[in-house]
């Protein structure tokens, strides 16, 4: 008997959730520069068990939707979100307080009109690809973010566990993204599919390839400084 989906696990690489997760965000339209912050946060969310790869699936038409002009920095120490998302802020909220605490010794910054607040807390995730150690109170709409430490030493515990154990989600899930991430695709057609690299093939069949080959032979050959007509020469 065959197991259906929804009772079905699977365990994604690192590299695969990113690839899969960067190709949604990028069909969104956001701005280019947004999608590997938001990836991060959706990365580290799912690996200390925040809302993750589920909470990107429900959250994907809010980030479409995100109008970034409205975040905006009410003083040093607040940051107003104007209802966007945690992940479209969680990067800055955190450069803030790190900028903050080696400016001054300390750091507190308040982040206020948060939507799904409560993956604020991946903050304190992230803060360990910067070496730095993050505390995240929860507030009513939002968070307080402390830096506790900084310049520590040793890897990324968090990535490293991700490496390491890989991302298990349910397979369901995992195949309604994968579909999804179809839409940063280009559309399937009979010419893109003759395409292989630098080779096409055309409607009667013919292989056509590339004309530039750079082939180096001089490094093939283990011959350096060796010219291929003088080679052929010698033999």
């Amino acid at each position: 008997m065959t197991m259906p989906d929804t009772d079905r696990s699977i365990t994604l690489s690192v590299r695969e959730t990113r690839m899969i997760v960067e190709r949604i965000l990028l069909s969104l339209g956001l701005t280019a520069g947004l999608v590997p912050a938001i990836s991060n946060a959706i990365l580290y969310s799912q690996t200390i068990g925040l809302s993750g790869l589920a909470g990107f699936e429900r959250a994907i038409d809010a980030l479409k939707a995100a109008q970034l002009d409205a975040i905006r920095m009410v003083d040093d120490k607040k940051l107003d979100a104007g209802g966007q998302h945690a992940w479209l802020l969680a990067d800055d909220a955190l450069d803030l307080a790190l900028a903050q605490y080696r400016m001054h010794g300390a750091s507190e910054i308040t982040v206020s009109r948060v939507a799904d607040a409560a993956e604020l807390r991946v903050i304190a995730a992230l803060a360990e690809r910067h070496r730095a150690r993050a505390t995240v109170e929860l507030t009513r709409d939002g968070a307080t973010i402390r830096i506790t430490a900084d310049r520590l030493p040793g890897p990324d515990p968090i990535m490293d566990t991700a490496l390491r154990d890989g991302l298990t989600v349910p397979h369901a899930l995992w195949r309604a993204l994968y579909d999804r991430s179809a839409d940063a695709l280009t559309p399937d057609s009979i010419e893109s599919r003759r395409h292989a690299g630098p080779v096409m093939v055309d409607a009667e069949g013919r292989v056509h390839g590339r004309d530039d080959d750079d082939t180096d032979f001089e490094l093939l050959l283990g011959q350096p400084g060796v010219k291929t007509d003088e080679r052929t020469n010698a033999d």
